[in-house]
């Protein structure tokens, strides 16, 4: 019996898998990095920095600021950290983003009308978002960001 065609298959087979492209691992931090973009609507935004400056954690009674786009009637609500507000928005083009019709309850607060104040300047001047995994940024023409916002999952 001639076994050459035998051992010729039998290298080939051992061969042929070796050929097969290998897959991709990624580290830790890569994959972190290929997770999809968090959605711009429907989502719970923690304002993190306002202007270059961090915004710490809320306290003496205060709220979190925050905001959330809603996509019923295009609504947008939040709060400063010290009032709750409302208004609605447009996404015009893509990352494009405007927000209108702003309105605040009127509440006197010790601490954070001056976060309020550059918060509620930052919505009447941004006109682009950027989403990077969890973090909304809200940019204008002028300066980027504006606002930095961190997606918080509720509980």
């Amino acid at each position: 019996m001639n076994l050459k065609p035998l051992l010729i298959i039998l290298t080939l087979s051992a061969f042929v898998p070796a050929c097969q492209p290998t897959k991709n691992v990624l580290s830790a931090s890569e994959a972190a990095d290929q997770k999809p973009n968090t959605n711009l609507v429907e989502t719970y935004w923690k304002l993190i920095e306002l202007n270059g400056k961090p915004i710490g954690p809320s306290g003496n009674g205060q709220r979190e600021a925050h905001l959330i786009l809603k996509t019923a009637d295009t609504r947008v609500q939040g709060n400063s950290g010290c009032n709750s507000f409302g208004g609605t928005y447009q996404l015009p083009g893509a990352n494009q983003v405007s927000l209108s019709r702003m309105a605040a309850t009127k509440m006197a607060c010790m601490n954070g009308m001056e976060t309020e104040d550059a918060l509620f300047t930052a919505f009447e001047q941004v006109s682009t978002y950027a989403i990077r995994r969890d973090t909304l940024l809200l940019n204008s023409p002028q300066t980027a960001p504006l606002a930095r916002f961190v997606a918080v999952t509720l509980r």
